[in-house]
């Protein structure tokens, strides 16, 4: 099995999404795997279960740790990045492979990406259409897709009754309408905002923190709009499990095109009927999302949603069967050297 280090990107607490998720499922499949927080804190590494350890103090631990740990470790390592522009830093690793896995098209980082391509031993992808645009732009290279998945350790597959209401939650009794995941620029504001001045006999809740940008549905004229803010993972679960009509709302644009939304699984999971915007991959997920091209129909499903749920069980189904663990599975398929022997002539160097 490898030496697996993802560099300083993010936090592991901070809105657990897929490079936590794809760690803690590899380490759980037997590789000896470090994440760097982006925080830097004078803390020792530590162990936070059978083969996932959280390194905080990242540049020390580069120069003293991760020189000692490549060279006693029988197996390949391999730095995995997600964001291009680290490429040249995951070189400074000496490891034997590099993962470059794309999950986002964001703009600023396209003039970094050949460079990423350049140096990964393996390329990953999260979506379709992210696949098509590498494989067009880069001709002759194998990418490989890995889209995103459930979290089977939220149980949100399970009864609700597992979990307190949370204080927050209105208490009105009145249906909830929500959406779990930063307040950010590829939110539809605009479509949010006809929905719920349309439809006010249910209230609408949103959790999650601002990024780039301010709530501003909250207030006079739209008392059944709630904001909650950011909420630890964990707790996530007593959230999605109280809500009857699940959103994700994006607009639709090259970043929400190539995105394939962790929370419409985690949405499915809980049995939740979901509208989404017309995503690629949100509709592929069909007939177990929703799928509203315009203001209107985006209402009108809501309504149709509150009024009849639909099928609960096909959608745990759907979850169960695309899960984090079945994604690691996959990946473990398509790059050998994981669980091979290490080279002694694999080595990427400056």
């Amino acid at each position: 099995m490898s030496l697996i280090v993802y560099p300083p990107a993010a936090d592991w607490t901070w809105m657990i999404q897929r490079p936590q998720q794809l760690m803690r499922q590899l380490a759980r499949q037997g590789h000896r795997v470090y994440f760097c927080n982006l925080t830097q804190t004078r803390k020792q590494a530590e162990e936070i279960e059978p083969g996932l350890t959280i390194v905080h103090d990242h540049d020390n631990w580069l120069q003293t740790q991760w020189p000692k740990l490549r060279e006693a470790y029988d197996g390949a390592s391999v730095v995995w990045i997600n964001a291009p522009h680290l490429t040249q830093k995951a070189v400074s690793y000496r490891a034997d492979n590099l993962v470059y896995d794309c999950a986002d098209d964001f703009a600023q980082w396209l003039p970094y990406e050949q460079m990423a391509i350049n140096a990964a031993s393996t390329i990953l992808c999260s979506s379709q259409r992210l696949q098509s645009r590498l494989k067009q732009r880069y001709p002759g290279k194998t990418i490989h897709l890995v889209p995103n998945g459930y979290d089977e350790g939220m149980l949100l597959h399970q009864e609700s009754g597992i979990w307190p209401k949370p204080a927050d939650l209105p208490a009105s009794g009145r249906p909830l309408i929500g959406f779990v995941g930063a307040w950010a620029p590829w939110l539809d504001e605009p479509l949010l905002y006809a929905a719920a001045k349309a439809i006010r006999d249910a209230d609408w809740v949103f959790i999650g923190s601002e990024y780039e940008r301010r709530f501003t549905l909250a207030g006079a004229g739209f008392p059944h709009v709630h904001f909650l803010g950011h909420k630890p993972h964990h707790q996530l679960p007593a959230y999605i499990s109280r809500l009857d009509v699940c959103l994700i709302p994006f607009r639709i644009n090259d970043v929400t095109l190539a995105a394939d939304p962790v929370k419409a699984y985690e949405y499915l999971a809980a049995g939740k009927p979901v509208i989404a915007t017309p995503m690629p991959e949100c509709q592929r997920m069909v007939p177990y999302i929703d799928i509203a091209h315009n203001q209107q129909q985006f209402k009108d499903l809501i309504k149709a949603r509150l009024s009849d749920p639909g099928c609960c069980e096909a959608r745990i189904r759907f979850a169960l069967a695309n899960t984090w663990r079945h994604r690691a599975k996959k990946i473990m398929e398509v790059i050998p050297y994981l669980a091979a022997p290490r080279s002694s002539n694999n080595s990427l160097e400056e």
